[in-house]
């Protein structure tokens, strides 16, 4: 069953920024327990070095153009087709 809609409609009806404010209350409570309770899950002794050069996110673009489209061409149409059968 999904209930928040509901809580947060009924909230919001007696106070309209209210769903707003128990939601960063309910965000801020699961950083905090994500932050002291929970483990670390990447080891410091592990001795593997992070390399800064593949953090760049433009540098991905070159894989982005580097795919053959005619398989997405492809398969955007295939897509396309079953969409549009599906509206007839």
């Amino acid at each position: 069953m999904i209930i928040g809609p509901v809580i947060g409609g009924f909230i919001g009806s007696i106070y309209l920024p209210a769903p707003l404010f128990i939601a960063a209350g309910i965000t801020l409570v699961a950083m905090l327990f994500g932050f002291f309770i929970l483990p670390e899950s990447c080891r410091q002794s592990s001795g593997t070095a992070i390399c800064y050069k593949h953090l760049n996110p433009f540098l991905q673009f070159s894989h982005i153009f580097s795919i053959d489209f005619k398989k997405i061409i492809y398969f955007g149409f295939i897509f396309f087709l079953a969409m549009n059968g599906l509206c007839n």
